[in-house]
């Protein structure tokens, strides 16, 4: 459960890194800014409709506008807005060389006693992050990107204007590293079809979502709003007989590891896996 599938590779597990085009995820790390005036941020995301993100699934969006998306986003009344680097306000200011190239600034709440906001902007692409002086190497640039970010905010965006720093990731936040090879391989089109199955260890249904280097950022949604079955077998190594693999290091393919690489599916594959041995030792 390592991330990076140490413990398995170490016993002679066999693995992959990225695919044929030999890309990686960029590295990220996420900060929170508090004092947060969001009936402000809102404000300017109603003025902003064609900067935001919304409404990426067919499904979802129905046949709402923008507009409607953004007018129901207001009406929920909380700090949960997305610039995307298309829109004019985003793209302006990376152009203007205010922000480094990303493809996003995801704004969502983290506390509303403290009106406070973790913001997922910083990248830096091209980074193997197995290579642990390659990993220490980009927190510099990270921190730079946070600082240059924040200041943007509180410069640019109504809501921020009173705003502060309040805090740092505790570590990098790594997307994308090993894969083990196990004995069934979750692929994309089970992911965009929303597959079920018999031994289905849990359920995913976060996009097929792989950030690039830069501005790039691959989104497809699940068929329908509907979610997959993660099987069990991609959870057991090829060849190893006494060893289980849970989290972003489980057997997929490229474009279906970029769905259930993110938090629920990983908590679910370490709860597969724990109750599988807890019942293993419990039968000797």
């Amino acid at each position: 459960c390592s991330g990076d599938g140490d413990l398995a590779v170490r016993a002679g597990a066999p693995y992959e890194l990225s695919d044929a085009s030999g890309d990686l995820q960029p590295l990220s790390l996420m900060f929170r800014m508090s004092n947060v005036d969001t009936p402000a941020l809102l404000r300017f995301a109603q003025a902003n409709v064609e900067s935001l993100a919304v409404g990426e699934s067919d499904y979802i969006r129905g046949n709402r506008s923008d507009r409607q998306l953004v007018d129901k986003l207001v009406e929920q009344g909380e700090p949960s807005v997305f610039f995307k680097s298309e829109g004019p306000f985003l793209g302006d200011a990376i152009r203007r060389g205010d922000l480094a190239p990303t493809a996003l600034i995801m704004i969502q709440p983290t506390s509303t006693a403290r009106r406070e906001v973790c913001l997922n902007t910083t990248r830096v692409g091209g980074v193997d992050a197995t290579n642990t002086d390659a990993l220490s190497a980009s927190m510099g640039e990270l921190l730079d990107q946070v600082w240059q970010c924040s200041r943007f905010m509180r410069a640019q965006v109504p809501g921020f204007r009173d705003a502060h720093f309040s805090g740092v990731a505790s570590r990098v936040g790594i997307r994308e590293t090993r894969r083990i090879h196990c004995d069934a391989v979750l692929s994309e089109d089970e992911v965009r079809t929303g597959l079920k199955r018999e031994d289905g260890i849990g359920k995913g249904s976060h996009h097929i979502d792989i950030h690039e280097s830069g501005l790039g950022q691959v989104r497809i949604p699940v068929d329908n709003g509907g979610s997959y079955d993660i099987p069990w077998g991609s959870l057991l190594p090829r060849g190893l007989a006494n060893v289980m693999v849970a989290g972003r290091c489980f057997s997929a393919d490229r474009p279906a590891h970029g769905s259930a690489r993110v938090m629920g599916p990983c908590m679910a594959m370490g709860q597969a896996t724990g109750t599988a041995a807890a019942m293993m030792a419990a039968q000797g």
